[in-house]
């Protein structure tokens, strides 16, 4: 083993950088490409991000991405935990399309922070009804 100031010691250092990148990539490649943010939008924020506060709520990037249906939209903005059950109990909403809705939402955040966290994977219920699954059948 090598001292930080050692040649292994700095291709150590190059070495944690390529699993890094490889990491990333692994993330953005976990996200259905349905779900990725579009360039333009990528490209409203300030760049490096560590150094530019960009006010992430304000540029409202679910809204303007356009990967958000307005039904989806509503799902993930409009109801308390309490009011979906509701809406879920009543029919009114089915388990794929919150699970979906919040599915897209946190893929957008993935890709704002993803140099801090973890993938997101989308994990959807193996079995739902041919009737649940129809608007969703390309994405999977």
């Amino acid at each position: 083993m090598g001292s930080i100031g050692s040649p292994s010691g700095e291709q150590n250092l190059g070495s944690w950088q390529v699993r890094a990148a490889k990491k990333r990539q692994q993330s953005l490649e976990a996200i259905p490409k349905a779900w990725r943010l579009p360039d333009s939008i990528l490209q409203m924020l300030d760049m490096p991000l560590e150094s530019q506060p960009n006010k992430l709520i304000d540029l409202d990037i679910p809204r303007r991405s356009g990967l958000l249906s307005e039904r989806e939209l509503e799902i993930t903005e409009q109801y308390t935990v309490a009011e979906l059950l509701a809406q879920l109990s009543s029919g009114a909403l089915t388990s794929l399309e919150v699970t979906v809705a919040f599915a897209k939402r946190a893929a957008i955040a993935q890709q704002l922070v993803r140099d801090h966290l973890g993938s997101v994977r989308s994990e959807v219920d193996k079995r739902p009804s041919s009737s649940d699954i129809m608007p969703y059948r390309d994405l999977f």
